[in-house]
């Protein structure tokens, strides 16, 4: 009988290794630079073309390799940095598992020019698809210089999921600058397509080097803290409660110098943040925490963003003491002024919706009506909202109505943002929404990772009402918005919403997607949730929704509202069977 178990052939394990290390080109950086600060770097030039899809090249003045170390490097499970198991217990280095090399260069063409401090010439290696192709020596300086061409030019089925230019490049400055947050003693340089994004020479002070990469407006509203605890030492730099953003990308968390995710600081994080920001904002926290090596494990996955901790306990508690400097200054529970209901009264539009998105979840409390008698539920539904009873605000997210059948929940940011959407769609169909010129502009600071994004937006934005335009380094003036936004934060809106456009096109690439930013612009010009309303404006929001028609999702397909029949009701209190 013939065998059925067998090896794989090397180049076949090392091309599987590389679909766990080298997820994108932001991977190959992160590896490389990683290799370059274990290598005791002070200097390290990325250079980055076409977002990294042709060409890679990372040098630094570290240690260099000789020609012997050189060739084993691109071996699998080669490395300098463990010897036996036991040290995998003492880990102090960024990389160690020995794959991050043979795996890029079984995907891509790869050239690697290093020298030793005391050797006369430096070695130069090209290896293809993983095989050498040549060796030989050459002049060089101390240190290594690697340059990566045609990532996954042999496995075209990766190659065609990698995003745009531009989506790539966000992920590589991301990798970047988690990197250089950590380490203030290195002099980083990143270009891309010969253009200089940053320059970053060394700092003595954390918070500079913080200030310098996530801007100015940061690094003003940055708090110092630090908490030592046993063996846990934390460094944190926090930003005032007043201060926060959309989404979570401003909380950095080191452990030993290595850029990690884990859910048991960020719940610790946000725990220190309950009542002082919105549920739905985040803070800027830049944390740096120092345990003994043998007290985590970080030999988890293999590109090293996760760790495990001896004394989980312990972590969270550190870092929720970090934030009790702020109770020396009491600060007051998120409390939103409530919109006046002028503010988001807008008139009817003509635009209808598919209900596709309702069918699924609310056909079982519509009986005796079928999924396509569309002219029934919009009859329906505009009969429900004539007929109902307001009873109050839940939660200060949910109107809860009384219907002729039973209890409507109404999401009000979701009914609301689903108006605005459609009114910015209508007047986009239109030719351009109506403007409202600022009386005094406004002006809104981005970090050096943000502006090279915030640049290609404008142009876009500037066709849905923002007048925005560059003013000194990495800032924007606001001279108009659309006229719907009028009376509302203006640079707080604009800054969420750029900042919310560079979330969305990292994950998904939506830069000439229009639809997609008005959602994100209706999002953010909608009524929030966790903001009081008055049973008027609940009735102002109500009234508009019927002026609607017929929609029962937001913009990105949530429930805008629900419906429980009395008939629900009755068998929850077991009523009826």
């Amino acid at each position: 009988m013939a065998q059925k178990i067998h090896i794989l052939p090397g180049e076949v394990v090392n091309r599987i290794a590389a679909g766990e290390v080298v997820e994108r080109p932001a991977s190959v950086v992160k590896e490389l630079i990683e290799n370059a600060i274990d290598a005791r770097g002070t200097e390290i030039s990325i250079l980055i073309d076409d977002g990294g899809l042709r060409r890679i090249r990372v040098i630094d003045n570290g240690t260099g390799m000789g020609r012997t170390d050189a060739l084993t490097a691109f071996q699998r499970y080669a490395t300098s940095k463990i010897k036996a198991s036991d040290d995998l217990g003492m880990i102090q280095t960024l990389g160690f598992r020995g794959e991050a090399l043979p795996s890029i260069a079984s995907v891509s063409r790869v050239k690697m020019i290093t020298k030793e401090e005391q050797s006369l010439s430096g070695v130069e290696i090209r290896l293809e698809g993983g095989g050498v192709k040549e060796i030989r020596d050459v002049g060089c300086p101390r240190g290594t210089d690697v340059l990566v061409e045609d990532l996954f030019f042999n496995t075209p089925a990766r190659r065609k999921f990698l995003r745009a230019v531009s989506t790539e490049f966000s992920h590589i400055m991301e990798a970047v600058v988690r990197i250089a947050m950590a380490y203030r003693g290195v002099h980083f340089k990143l270009f891309h397509n010969e253009k200089r994004i940053f320059d970053l020479p060394t700092a003595k002070d954390r918070s500079v080097r913080i200030g310098s990469l996530l801007g100015n407006e940061v690094h003003r509203v940055l708090h110092q803290v630090k908490v030592k605890i046993e063996k846990l030492e934390i460094e944190g730099y926090v930003s005032e409660p007043g201060f926060s953003r959309p989404n979570a990308r401003g909380i950095y968390v080191y452990v030993n110098g290595r850029f990690v995710r884990d859910r048991t600081i960020h719940h610790a994080v946000m725990e220190g943040y309950r009542n002082r920001i919105a549920k739905d904002r985040y803070p800027v926290v830049v944390l740096f925490l120092q345990v003994p090596p043998w007290s985590l494990d970080v030999n988890v996955h293999p590109t090293k963003s996760e760790v495990r901790f001896g004394s989980p306990g312990l972590i969270h508690q550190g870092v929720i003491e970090l934030f009790h400097d702020f109770e020396s200054t009491p600060v007051k529970p998120f409390e939103p002024e409530p919109i006046p209901a002028r503010e988001f009264s807008i008139p009817p539009l003509a635009v209808k919706e598919s209900t596709t998105d309702y069918n699924s979840v609310s056909q079982a409390s519509r009986p005796g009506r079928g999924p396509d008698d569309e002219g029934s539920r919009v009859e329906l539904f505009e009969e429900t909202l004539s007929s109902l009873r307001i009873l109050g605000q839940l939660d200060q997210t949910y109107i809860v109505c009384e219907s002729p059948r039973g209890l409507l929940l109404v999401d009000q940011h979701a009914a609301h943002e689903r108006i605005v959407f459609h009114r910015l769609k209508q007047a986009v169909d239109r030719g351009g929404p109506q403007v409202q010129r600022l009386l005094l502009p406004e002006t809104v600071e981005f970090s050096p990772l943000e502006w090279d994004a915030v640049e290609r937006y404008l142009p876009q934005l500037a066709g849905l009402g923002f007048d925005l335009e560059p003013f000194g380094r990495n800032t924007v003036v606001i001279r108009s918005v659309p006229s719907i936004l009028s009376g509302k934060d203006c640079s707080q809106i604009v800054s969420d919403l750029l900042r919310d456009l560079i979330e969305q096109e990292a994950r998904s690439g939506i830069d000439k997607n229009i639809e997609a930013v008005l959602k994100v612009i209706a999002c953010h010009g909608a009524i929030r949730s966790g903001q009081p309303l008055s049973k008027e404006e609940m009735r102002t929001l109500l009234e508009e929704m019927k002026e609607e028609g017929f929609f029962y999702t937001c913009p990105h397909g949530r429930p805008a509202c629900r419906e429980i029949d009395t008939l629900q009701l009755e068998k929850m209190f077991m009523r009826k069977s």
